[in-house]
């Protein structure tokens, strides 16, 4: 149904160089659209999407899709490191008041390889979520729960 709807749109408007999807799925459809236009996707028309999924990821990687914002899945995780945290007598209010907002992040091909190469297979496992406890660490300052400290195994201020 995206590749459809794209490529209508992209007949109707063929200056369009740029495509921004609310799901990597529709970003894909547009991708296809592009092609079948007879354009080359992340150069004639950058598309981007939302969801860090599998083919979305590869898309980024093949430098079809020129970029996919994700992160949000994580949530679950920060969420218990300060629940248990809270648990064992830290309060996260204290610091960081009770409002704590975490950002989705870009992965382009400048960056989805170190992504890849991690967390492509989904081992989960891997991630050392103590780290990122400041019960667990107690010389942390600020919790940090952004992707670059997931890749680097940084959870210290």
């Amino acid at each position: 149904m995206s590749r459809q709807k794209a490529a209508g749109l992209l007949l109707r408007y063929p200056e369009t160089t740029i495509v921004w999807a609310a799901s990597d799925f529709i970003s894909l459809g547009a991708i296809d659209a592009i092609e079948q236009l007879g354009k080359s996707p992340g150069i004639d028309i950058l598309t981007g999407g939302i969801d860090w999924t599998d083919r979305g990821l590869q898309s980024v990687y093949e430098k079809r899709m020129t970029v996919t914002v994700g992160g949000h899945f994580m949530e679950g995780a920060w969420a218990l490191i300060l629940l248990h945290d809270y648990h064992h007598g830290i309060d996260f209010s204290d610091s960081h008041g009770v409002w704590l907002k975490t950002k989705m992040e870009a992965l382009t091909s400048d960056n989805v390889h170190p992504y890849l190469q991690q967390f492509g297979t989904h081992n989960w496992n891997q991630i050392d979520f103590k780290q990122f406890s400041k019960f667990h660490n107690p010389q942390l300052t600020h919790y940090r729960f952004g992707l670059s400290h997931i890749l680097n195994g940084q959870g210290e201020s």
